[in-house]
C-alpha cells in the first residue's frame, strides 16, 4: 500500500513521513521566524517517532522513551536493524555541540547503570543520533 502524505499548508504530496515532516515542519520554522507561532513541541516529536520508528532509520525499533538517567532523560532508546542499541536526541538544532556532549554523557550513565544496578554489560558501541526538526537525522 502506497502512502500519500498531503501537507496542509501548501497540499505537497510526500511518500514517506519522513519527508512529510520535514516538509511540514519547514512552514513552521518560516511562521516561528516571522513571529507567527510558537516553535514545534519537543514532546508532539518524539511521539512522532515513538509512532513512526522507521521514519529515524528503516528497521529502527523503539523501546523506550523519555528514559530517566540521572540528571536528564534520553528522548528514544531503540535498536537499530543491525541490532545496535541506539540512543536518539531530538532537537530544534540548538547549540548542537552541547547536545552532542549531553548524548555521550548519557550513553555513559546508561551503561553505568546497566553495569552496577542490572549487572547488565552493554556493548562497547552505543550509536547516538541526533534529529534536528525539520533538517533530517546525524549520527555522532
Amino acid at each position: 500500500m502506497e502512502r500519500k502524505l498531503e501537507c496542509p499548508e501548501c497540499g505537497k504530496v510526500s511518500l514517506t513521513y519522513k519527508e512529510h515532516f520535514s516538509h511540514w515542519t519547514s512552514h513552521y520554522k518560516t511562521k516561528i521566524a516571522e513571529g507567527k507561532i510558537a516553535p514545534l513541541e519537543h514532546d508532539e516529536a518524539v511521539k512522532f517517532y515513538k509512532e513512526y520508528p522507521q521514519e529515524i532509520e528503516d528497521g529502527f525499533r523503539v523501546v523506550g522513551i523519555e528514559v530517566g538517567v540521572f540528571r536528564g532523560r534520553i528522548d528514544i532508546v531503540g535498536f537499530d536493524r543491525n541490532g545496535n542499541l541506539t540512543i536518539v536526541d531530538v532537537t530544534q538544532g540548538k547549540d548542537m555541540k552541547r547536545k552532542i556532549q549531553q548524548l555521550r554523557k548519557y550513553r555513559n550513565n546508561l551503561k553505568w547503570i546497566a553495569r552496577e544496578i542490572f549487572r547488565i554489560n552493554l556493548p562497547d558501541k552505543i550509536r547516538l543520533l541526533v534529529i534536528e526538526l525539520g533538517k533530517g537525522t546525524r549520527e555522532i
